[in-house]
């Protein structure tokens, strides 16, 4: 199965990840080069339209990204490594000759490099250090000062508190090599870049998998009332537009008192429990004039789906008002599906398994009695 993924970065992380990407099988890379951040944002839309998955270069194009396409497709960056931080401490220690006080440096996580501190027993200066831990947050929202940045290291080169600046920023690094400041740019490692790509191809894998796994949903009338003829043409002609488009879905009467949709989870998800479309149950309610009840169960086989769907209607009809509840394969509830949604574990305790419990153990006395009567 091959994955489109799409690649957002500079033209020296691209060069990088299509040599990468070229002997990592069932991922075609289309990659995006922006020139500067403000073109991250245009190129994410152009992405989520041509790819399957959008990966990313790493934190800072992360940050300007389009956050209103948040949940269009998977979206991922490589992670920020403690490997980085030793890799370029090491290459000026050993390569360039450079003393560790005689270093400035900026990254996104200061915690990583105090944990290195105390593992190996080194010490950097506050001033040595320049962190923008801020950019994780995603309820801050301002510009990213790439100049600020540059200038901290300016600053204490021409000084001469420093004598070789190690950036995380493409951008910094650049506007440093202009001053004719001595720099390096962190260090990064191709294993992190690799699962960086796997990272976004198991996602859409995984979402692939969600998505055609086997879904039924049974709806039902308050008090398990039979459904008329009447009330099976309005259900029948409300889903047939949606259906008919979907050979494998199948709309019918289970039996008098239910009906039954046999779907995918990826197009029940869409068509039936996504925010936009969830207006369908008051619409089916006041074509029929009557409350709908509902349960969807997910599946890996139909057999498991179906049984799912049972538990969840069951739940919905153990409620005063019409609503929906899922039950998925792992045995998770949730629900109401309309209005304050919660998720948990199936439990004995809930009502109707008690009600089953009770007539379970009301029928075994009978036959008991039947038994003992004989």
């Amino acid at each position: 199965m091959v994955v489109k993924v799409g690649y957002i970065g500079t033209a020296h992380s691209v060069r990088r990840i299509r040599k990468l990407a070229e002997s990592l099988p069932g991922i075609k890379l289309i990659t995006y080069i922006y020139e500067t951040p403000t073109d991250v944002k245009k190129l994410h839309q152009q992405a989520t339209q041509e790819t399957d998955v959008v990966c990313f270069s790493g934190i800072v194009s992360y940050y300007y990204r389009d956050k209103a396409l948040e949940g269009a497709k998977p979206v991922t960056f490589p992670p920020f490594h403690e490997y980085m931080i030793v890799a370029s401490i090491m290459k000026c220690l050993l390569h360039d000759k450079i003393h560790i006080h005689d270093i400035s440096i900026d990254l996104p996580n200061r915690d990583a490099l105090e944990r290195l501190s105390k593992d190996i027993d080194f010490q950097l200066h506050d001033k040595q250090i320049y962190d923008y831990q801020w950019i994780y947050d995603d309820a801050i929202s301002k510009d990213f000062n790439f100049k600020e940045i540059a200038n901290f290291h300016l600053e204490r080169y021409r000084s001469g508190q420093t004598k070789m600046a190690i950036t995380s920023v493409h951008f910094v690094y650049d506007m440093l090599k202009k001053q004719h400041i001595p720099v390096i740019y962190m260090v990064d490692n191709d294993q992190i870049q690799e699962e960086a790509l796997y990272d976004a191809y198991e996602r859409v894998l995984f979402s692939r998998l969600q998505d055609g796994m086997i879904a039924v949903m049974y709806l039902s009338l308050q008090d398990n009332r039979p459904f008329s003829e009447s009330d099976y043409d309005v259900i029948y002609s409300y889903f047939q537009p949606m259906v008919s488009f979907h050979q494998s879905k199948r709309l019918k009467l289970k039996n008098k008192h239910m009906i039954v949709l046999i779907s995918t989870r990826g197009f029940i998800e869409k068509n039936l429990l996504d925010q936009v479309n969830k207006n369908w149950l008051t619409e089916l309610e006041r074509n029929l004039d009557k409350q709908i009840y509902f349960g969807v169960g997910y599946g890996r086989q139909l057999i498991e789906a179906e049984e799912n769907a049972g538990q969840a209607v069951q739940i919905a009809l153990s409620k005063k008002e019409g609503n929906g509840y899922i039950l998925t394969e792992t045995k998770e509830k949730i629900g109401p599906v309309f209005g304050e949604t919660k998720h948990e574990n199936i439990r004995m305790t809930d009502e109707w398994m008690q009600q089953i419990a009770h007539d379970i153990k009301a029928n075994m006395k009978k036959h008991c009695s039947a038994f003992s009567a004989l």
